[in-house]
């Protein structure tokens, strides 16, 4: 048994490596290109995409906050932040649950019971799925056109397959369906707060949506809402790629697709890693800010 997770960790390395190998071939084969988006973008557009995500990541801060609250936790927005904040770096790690055991021990050092540290990141992952898909609804229509254009029938039909089983076999697994029953008794107990909790991650999702909007302003002619959409529903894709940590080159290739007819897919593609690295940065100063602050108190 020990060599199946050896196995999949190595895999994970891989996925990252053929990832970066694939960004960097990318850029420099087409780096006439890369020179000429660098000096396109203004440095307001820049701005303005960090400064929607960071807002983004505050919005999720919130959200934290209220569930530390409702485990009866004394802490404030300070330590709201640095639970979420700290614990996002750990998605950058292989492995694909460093972000949740950094949470979960964050959430035990504020008071918070095993237990119910499980049962508030259940909620706040569901919540944020769920708002997710429900926001991205609106971009899969365009993204099952341009699948159905790019895939053979009968490969269709496959993946349809594939797809149906593991959801199936992932409801059966008891560990699974564990988590739903969870998740679903304290969304009924809390659901005047689900309800603020729901209109917060939809705020979030407007915001890490808009983000993107602003980088892509001048090159892609496209409406708010199916930025918006796009973004929740590849986020959603990558979340679920257990295998890419941070859904880093699934989530990226999902939303280059869904502007492919909108925007030449070279600069969909660049813009797209563009954005990620300006997510990156995102999570590194918010990270590092939120560390720096806890050592000072």
């Amino acid at each position: 048994m020990s060599g199946r997770p050896q196995a999949v960790r190595i895999l994970r390395f891989l996925w990252i490596l053929l990832a970066v190998g694939f960004v960097v071939h990318f850029c420099v084969t087409r780096w006439a290109v890369v020179v000429e988006l660098r000096h396109s973008l203004t440095p307001s557009q820049l701005a303005g995409c960090l400064l929607l995500i960071i807002a983004g990541k505050l919005v999720y801060t919130e959200v934290v906050r209220r569930t530390l609250a409702m485990v009866g936790s004394t802490g404030g927005f300070p330590e709201a932040f640095y639970a979420y904040n700290v614990s996002q770096l750990g998605k950058y790690i292989p492995g694909s649950i460093w972000q949740f055991v950094g949470r979960y021990e964050i959430y035990r050092r504020y008071g918070v019971g095993p237990g119910k540290a499980f049962q508030i990141m259940v909620l706040e992952n569901g919540l944020m799925l769920g708002t997710a898909v429900l926001i991205g609804s609106g971009a899969i229509p365009a993204l099952a056109i341009l699948v159905t254009r790019a895939m053979a029938p009968h490969w269709l039909v496959v993946a349809g397959t594939a797809l149906l089983l593991g959801t199936a076999l992932s409801i059966l697994h008891g560990g699974l369906r564990a988590r739903l029953l969870t998740l679903a008794g304290m969304m009924w107990r809390h659901r005047n707060l689900v309800a603020i909790l729901a209109g917060l991650f939809v705020a979030m999702w407007i915001l890490l949506g808009l983000s993107a909007l602003v980088l892509f302003s001048g090159y892609a002619d496209v409406s708010a809402l199916f930025m918006i959409a796009l973004f929740a529903i590849s986020y959603v894709v990558g979340f679920a790629a257990v295998f890419a940590p941070a859904g880093i080159g699934v989530r990226d290739v999902v939303f280059a697709v869904g502007l492919t007819g909108i925007v030449d897919p070279e600069i969909a593609l660049l813009l797209t890693i563009g954005h990620r690295l300006i997510y990156i940065l995102a999570d590194v100063l918010c990270g590092a800010t939120a560390w720096a602050a806890s050592r000072g108190r």
